[in-house]
């Protein structure tokens, strides 16, 4: 839906109140309507909205990422310069999953383990953990359609770091891991997730 803007002309001819605030109204913080990254009443319907990469663009990165991640082992030895500065243009959306579990180790740790998350999940856990996780559930992205009181992301966040916590019992549970683990919810799957969830902690 595009932005809209109206000039001071067109504000003077607006007859009612009612009028402006059924204008208006679509583009409210109280929105239903989520933008393109999740989140309700979001930056979409901003008059300052930033402008869109063009398409051509986005497709040319894709093509380039797609051949990067199809020789990955290659390019990281020979070429891991070509590798940063493409991270640093940003990744298409449409091969970030790919491209996060290759830059963090995520797929080699999947492939390796291809159970262990549903292993982890089978598992009862600590009930401290457990409950100091679904103490934070709601505290995670609430604006965000997969994090709004009950969604599905809610259960699959609870899983992600049950599974974290029980893998890791030493350091167990703690809130900085539940922002992260959502914020991976919203690009891709579960157990995805939790494979570049766990190499994140370890490595910082």
């Amino acid at each position: 839906m595009a932005a809209l803007k109206l000039d001071n002309n067109e504000e003077d001819n607006l007859e009612t109140e009612s009028e402006v605030s059924s204008i208006y109204q679509c583009g409210s913080v109280f929105s239903t309507v989520p933008d393109r990254h999740g989140f309700l009443g979001g930056s979409q319907y901003s008059p300052e909205r930033k402008p869109a990469i063009p398409s051509v663009i986005i497709l040319r990165r894709e093509k380039k990422w797609i051949h990067m991640l199809n020789n990955w082992n290659s390019f990281m030895k020979h070429n891991y310069r070509k590798v940063r500065e493409r991270c640093r243009k940003g990744i298409p959306p449409s091969v970030r999953l790919r491209a996060w579990l290759n830059l963090c180790g995520g797929q080699a740790l999947m492939n390796d383990n291809p159970r262990l998350y549903e292993e982890l999940l089978k598992r009862t856990g600590d009930p401290k953990y457990l409950e100091d996780i679904k103490k934070d559930l709601h505290r995670q992205f609430p604006q965000h359609e997969m994090f709004v009181d009950n969604a599905p992301g809610q259960q699959e966040l609870f899983q992600v770091l049950k599974a974290y916590s029980i893998l890791n019992s030493k350091v167990g549970y703690c809130q900085a891991q539940a922002p992260i683990a959502a914020f991976l919810l919203m690009h891709m799957p579960a157990v995805q997730a939790f494979g570049v969830l766990l190499l994140y902690v370890i490595n910082i």
